[in-house]
């Protein structure tokens, strides 16, 4: 399934690592996760022309976690993860 899907998304579970699967990336795509609280705990840059990537997960507490797929154009979406 793709990651990104809209706003309503139900959260994606997951333990030490998690693949974002998202559109072709661009030379100035940015993955970052994000805490509820807004600090930014990770930012990748994806490779130019892939469809998915992969984040670290491990040194995260459990809980709740944003995804922000940004393909430095317009596009900007946001999913949930639910560390386990």
């Amino acid at each position: 399934h793709r990651f990104f899907r809209g706003a309503g998304n139900p959260a994606v579970p997951a333990t030490d690592q998690v693949t974002i699967q998202h559109r072709k990336a661009s030379d100035k795509t940015l993955i970052t996760l994000v805490s509820t609280d807004g600090k930014v705990l990770q930012q990748v840059k994806a490779l130019p022309n892939s469809l998915q990537t992969q984040l670290n997960l491990n040194y995260l507490k459990k809980g709740l976690y944003f995804v922000k797929y940004d393909d430095g154009k317009a596009e900007v979406q946001v999913s949930r993860i639910i560390k386990n």
